[in-house]
């Protein structure tokens, strides 16, 4: 029962005190007393008459602590991505910092503002191990959303995180090989909403602003996030990743000149019928500042009104032949991977300190 005893001062002063503290904004410590715990005080006074003793006197104070709803979301890792990757893998991580076991309802969010979205998202809850392997997505993992476009979302419920615990998020998507240019960037906005749990279903956490002494009230203690939705106190938190495609290119140039007809340099520069042109394609590596250059291919399709000039490719003055042959010794074809086009595939891999590689092949003006 609690008693409160108006006679004795400074029982009332403790009370207040303590009071005044108990809705002083919290410091956070590694135990937070729990929500819902009865704190009692009692205040004992004794004194004398003529020096007599007299029975004491007491004050009684108790309160219930509150709980605090204070959702923390935390960006881990942003990757590196490239035009066309698949199965980008972007880590967050939702902390309960409140007082109590909570629930929450996660969701992911790719604003308008940005230059692209990701494809085919799914977004899981660690398992436990802290490890995500993409080779087995599912790897112990829960899926927690799967979004496949910005207008059509599912949201997913973490459950029972415990009061000081966190969990790992992992947001898994597709970048567009179309569409999507060098230097540029996706938002992703992960949110998480807290929610209360009863054993009887799941009730959004709403504050009562009562300051009742003798209730648990549910105060909002998150910050303001970064998402537009994500405002103080609201029961929210969020956190944002900004993934940046390189603004690493290859740089190519061509250029076309008049030759003799055995493919020797010629006086004569006027583009006539029956005239051999040289085609120069040059490769020029210096814009890989980040990134190192794999699988390149050249392809190029012979324009109309000109005839290709069969054994005419180079790759850096070697000459190539027109069959697809063994890649270990010739590197290009005419015709043999794709109809009528001149391919030439760059062995190994280039970076900024490669040099240029230079493709040339005639024709003849028809």
């Amino acid at each position: 029962m609690k008693m409160h005893n108006t006679r004795i001062s400074l029982g009332l002063y403790l009370a207040g005190l303590i009071g005044l503290l108990a809705f002083t904004p919290a410091v956070t410590f590694a135990q937070d007393t729990a929500a819902d715990t009865d704190v009692s005080n009692t205040a004992t006074v004794s004194y004398e008459f003529d020096g007599a003793p007299q029975p004491d006197e007491t004050g009684e104070e108790s309160f219930e602590v509150d709980a605090r709803v204070q959702p923390v979301v935390t960006l881990d890792n942003a990757p590196e991505i490239t035009i066309g990757e698949d199965d980008t893998v972007t880590e967050f991580t939702v902390t309960n910092s409140g007082n109590q076991t909570q629930d929450f309802i996660i969701d992911l969010v790719q604003p308008t503002d940005d230059d692209f979205d990701l494809e085919n998202v799914v977004v899981y809850r660690d398992g436990g191990d802290g490890v995500f392997d993409p080779d087995d997505p599912l790897g112990g993992d829960d899926i927690v959303i799967v979004i496949s476009t910005q207008d059509e979302t599912q949201v997913g419920r973490i459950d029972d995180i415990a009061a000081g615990d966190d969990v790992t998020v992992w947001v898994v998507g597709d970048v567009p090989e179309t569409g999507v240019d060098p230097d540029d960037s996706v938002d992703l906005d992960l949110i998480a909403t807290a929610f209360k749990s009863d054993g009887s279903g799941i009730e959004v956490a709403t504050s009562a602003g009562s300051a009742d002494i003798d209730t648990v009230d549910t105060v909002f203690a998150d910050a303001d996030g970064p998402a537009t939705v994500d405002d103080a106190t609201d029961g929210q938190a969020s956190d944002d990743a900004t993934l940046t495609t390189p603004d690493d290119t290859i740089s190519v140039t061509k250029g076309a000149e008049v030759r003799n007809s055995d493919g020797s340099g010629g006086a004569d520069q006027f583009y006539l019928p029956g005239e051999r042109v040289r085609y120069t394609i040059t490769l020029d590596y210096s814009g890989l500042d980040e990134e190192d250059a794999s699988n390149i291919v050249m392809a190029d399709p012979i324009p109309a009104n000109t005839t290709y000039v069969a054994g005419s490719i180079t790759l850096n003055t070697v000459a190539q032949t027109d069959a697809d042959d063994d890649p270990g010794t010739d590197f290009s074809d005419f015709g043999a991977t794709t109809a009528d086009t001149v391919t030439v595939v760059i062995q190994g891999t280039r970076n900024s300190s490669s040099s240029d590689d230079v493709i040339t092949f005639d024709v003849t003006i028809d």
